[in-house]
């Protein structure tokens, strides 16, 4: 057994993970270990939705942001004890390296730790680096050693940020405090001292917001087009958790180095004991947060890519705007939120009574979705796996997230399909019907995902939408799903159903959409027949169909959507 630097650093960081799991509750150990160790697997699903939601997923991710205040807090107390610029250089580079080190040498991490080595050699020479030139440095380390790392999203999103903040922060904090006629005189007396502390935090406020928004703008268009969906919250977010984020970073590397010291681990308690407060208030204020109605809102209509290209062109002639920049600037930043507002407000006025059901051709299964404005929902995902990327990729193409998945239960017919669906979306909420409680149990420790797994004769209504509702009538170990919009009606009836156990209210909808041909079938009266199913089993058992209705269409010649809200 050979032991070398890396090595030393994944035992290192296997025991700081035991230590925080054995000084704190689960619930903030696990926050500790994501935010200092880039370990968010161990997060409950439910933290991980709010901070998707509000777009702080960074604040869980290690980045460059953890980086720095970590390097700050140890360059602190060097600083307290010499002065000399080559051992702080020294001791700047190693708790970098050690750092990155630790955390796995994530893109973020190296970028910045990148940054900070060359800012920490040019200060011990007396030299100022350039920040452009320094960040054009840590992306050729990079690219080096893995040239994919530039197809990889959190690079892309952590080099925009830094842009971003390198280029902007300045410029929109200057403007801040020229608004505010900022000017902060220290003045004799007990009042002057106060008022002046007072200014110092407030710039100290100002610079935090424009570094927020900066670092926001820039990585816009990345989040919009790679996740379908930005956070309007997530720079007051942000700037609420950061000291909160600052405070358990150093607290819970404290608590867990002091710890592994035998005759000073008590001291470990008192850190731990701030960790963990400051986790409570960090996870408080996510999930205030995201429970706000517009903490998310879906970019996956075309006028957001028209606002990102007119926002993008107009930032970019204001590189070449020499004379009346400020006016420039004030036209471009109205002209861009005209564009946002005119944009969004004929996308409501065009699509707001958008609805509508799609059943994929899918082999033997059915896999079927309703499709609304700023929302998905999945009524049943089995089907072959050879078509499941192209499935996946159809829906992946409006939609980052489903709303919800309900499957009526586990034959691979209705269910497998979820697996895929796990990995390509988020997944809010999964309702899978099984009157088998064994099963129910393994399902609710199946994966990460908010999962509702129940069984019985029950009856509710989800609403996937303004005007699309979804009623799920479960009898007799059968989940119906009776899909009502403004203009149409779909009733989804699985193999083995039994049509006299449904109430008779839901026998008459417009489609019937099945894969099998229901006992009792003669109670329903519809205007078409929607068979999801292969070409032999449609043969097999056309005749019977026919009886439901003259109307039938097959899957099996491609694609079927309904439209429910008319047109």
């Amino acid at each position: 057994k050979t032991t070398t630097f890396y090595s030393l650093a994944v035992s290192i960081r296997r025991a700081m993970k035991n230590f925080l799991d054995m000084l704190l509750p689960e619930d903030y150990s696990t926050l500790c270990r994501a935010v200092l160790l880039g370990e968010k697997t161990a997060l409950d699903s439910s933290v991980k939705d709010d901070f998707s939601l509000t777009g702080t997923s960074f604040l869980i991710v290690v980045s460059g942001m953890h980086l720095v205040i970590i390097a700050s807090f140890v360059l602190f107390f060097i600083r307290k004890i010499t002065r000399n610029r080559f051992i702080i250089t020294g001791f700047t580079t190693f708790t970098v390296i050690a750092f990155m080190a630790v955390t796995g040498f994530a893109h973020s991490v190296v970028r910045a730790g990148v940054m900070m080595i060359i800012v920490s050699l040019a200060s011990s020479n007396l030299r100022i680096a350039d920040s452009l030139n320094n960040l054009g440095f840590a992306a050729i380390v990079l690219t080096a050693f893995n040239p994919y790392a530039v197809a990889d999203i959190g690079m892309l999103l952590s080099f925009s940020a830094t842009t971003g903040i390198i280029l902007w922060s300045r410029p929109i904090e200057r403007s801040v405090l020229r608004f505010f006629h900022y000017k902060n005189k220290r003045k004799d007396g007990f009042v002057g001292t106060i008022v002046y502390y007072i200014k110092r935090l407030f710039k100290i406020c100002v610079n935090m917001l424009s570094v927020s928004v900066s670092a926001f703008l820039w990585i816009l268009p990345i989040t919009a087009v790679a996740f379908n969906r930005i956070s309007p919250t997530v720079i007051l977010v942000s700037l609420l958790c950061e000291p909160f984020v600052s405070a358990l970073l150093v607290c819970s590397l404290l608590s867990s180095v002091i710890f592994i010291c035998p005759f000073i681990s008590f001291f470990a308690y008192p850190f731990a004991l701030v960790s963990g407060l400051c986790s409570k208030a960090i996870l408080w204020l996510v999930s205030t947060f995201s429970q706000l109605p517009f903490s998310t809102v879906k970019t996956h209509s075309l006028y957001w890519f028209v606002w990102i290209g007119v926002s993008i062109f107009l930032a970019i002639g204001g590189w070449f705007t020499i004379n009346n920049r400020k006016f420039y600037v004030k036209i471009s930043v109205l002209l861009s939120a005209s564009v946002l507002i005119i944009g969004a407000s004929l996308n409501v006025l065009l699509t707001a009574d958008n609805g509508e059901m799609k059943i994929y051709s899918v082999g033997n299964g059915v896999f079927a979705t309703v499709n609304c404005p700023d929302s998905c929902s999945v009524i049943s995902c089995g089907g072959n796996r050879a078509s499941a990327d192209d499935v996946t990729a159809d829906i992946g193409e409006s939609y980052s997230d489903i709303e919800y998945m309900i499957i009526p239960n586990q034959n691979n017919k209705y269910s497998s399909f979820e697996r895929f669906a796990v990995t390509k979306f988020d997944l809010n909420n999964i309702l899978v019907y099984d009157s088998d409680i064994e099963k129910q149990n393994l399902l609710n420790a199946f994966d990460g995902n908010s999962r509702q797994t129940f069984g019985g004769n029950r009856r509710f209504t989800l609403n996937l939408s303004d005007t699309v509702t979804d009623e799920v009538i479960c009898e007799d170990n059968t989940m119906f799903q009776y899909i009502k919009g403004k203009s149409a009606t779909a009733l989804f009836v699985p193999s083995h159903g039994d049509v006299s156990k449904l109430p008779e209210k839901y026998r008459n909808p417009d489609y019937l959409l099945i894969d099998s041909v229901p006992e009792n079938s003669k109670l329903i009266s519809c205007k078409a027949v929607i068979f999801s199913g292969t070409e032999k089993q449609l043969q097999k058992r056309y005749d019977s169909i026919k009886e439901i209705s003259p109307t039938v269409i097959s899957t099996a010649d491609g694609s079927i959507t309904v439209n429910l809200n008319g047109g």
